[in-house]
């Protein structure tokens, strides 16, 4: 190809290889959780969602889906940061559980409908409740707001059971 061709080509290529970066390209829940590396991982996905300034590729497979969450609480530290905290039924305690026995010290993608909106880099044990620190900008208060509507709001199997 003539230089001219390939510099008016390079940023249409560029754009196609971004596609499908920015999200997940399956995935089975409105939320997962899936373990991430900030380096290439065999058969994992590379995505354009950076930790550290580093890309972050993502586990075929989700650890923790929305099944395994009770609820979500969304709120605002004194700092003005926003945070959610994930609330887990016992499969998904013991789910996140085996995940930090594995991958401490190591991010966890956090997935609404395909899209990585945060990947906490776990460093200590978490069994029943996770607390993932969005940040304090706009974009981390639209996101956290958005994670926990997609917990609270979807249907689940405990919200049908009768008190005694």
């Amino acid at each position: 190809m003539k230089p001219t061709l390939c510099l008016l080509l390079a940023p249409v290529l560029a754009t196609l290889s971004l596609a499908g970066c920015m999200t997940v390209k399956e995935h089975s829940s409105p939320v997962e959780l899936r373990p991430a590396a900030n380096s290439q991982v065999k058969d994992w996905e590379r995505t354009d969602f950076h930790v550290g300034g580093l890309d972050t590729w993502v586990a075929p497979q989700a650890v923790v889906t929305r099944d395994d969450i009770l609820f979500a609480t969304e709120e605002t530290t004194p700092d003005g940061d926003h945070t959610v905290t994930l609330e887990f039924t016992s499969h998904g305690a013991d789910s996140m559980a085996r995940l930090c026995e594995q991958r401490m010290t190591r991010p966890v993608a956090v997935l609404l409908d395909g899209r990585i909106v945060a990947a906490p880099v776990l460093m200590t044990p978490v069994e029943n409740r996770l607390t993932i620190n969005f940040g304090s900008t706009e974009d981390a208060a639209r996101e956290s707001k958005a994670l926990e509507e997609a917990v609270n709001d979807a249907p689940d199997s405990d919200s049908t059971t009768s008190e005694d």
